[in-house]
């Protein structure tokens, strides 16, 4: 299962929420940004992982983030920033040499 997280932080006050839906996503992040609570924005997709040895379930995410900024006239504009490679472990990365 995808779903979408969204995080809205801001200096006095920070909001986050999870939507099944990238555009219900932006939305809801979107309005924390505008009202000025917010200094920034991000939506980025996550999925449902678990294996043998874990006892919980987690949600990971992954592909590209969109980043959103308010221009000085107040419009929301988003930005999509590429997805990077996971970063390996120190010590993993050197035993694959």
């Amino acid at each position: 299962m995808i779903v979408w997280f969204w995080d809205a932080p801001g200096p006095d006050t920070s909001a986050c929420g999870i939507s099944r839906d990238p555009a219900d996503a932006r939305q809801a992040a979107s309005a924390h940004l505008a009202t000025g609570a917010a200094a920034s924005a991000t939506v980025q997709a996550a999925a449902l992982v678990s294996n043998l040895d874990a006892t919980n379930p987690r949600y990971a995410r992954f592909g590209s983030t969109w980043q959103a900024t308010r221009t000085s006239n107040g419009e929301i504009r988003w930005h999509e920033q590429a997805a990077t490679p996971p970063q390996l472990p120190a010590a993993a990365a050197q035993g694959s040499k």
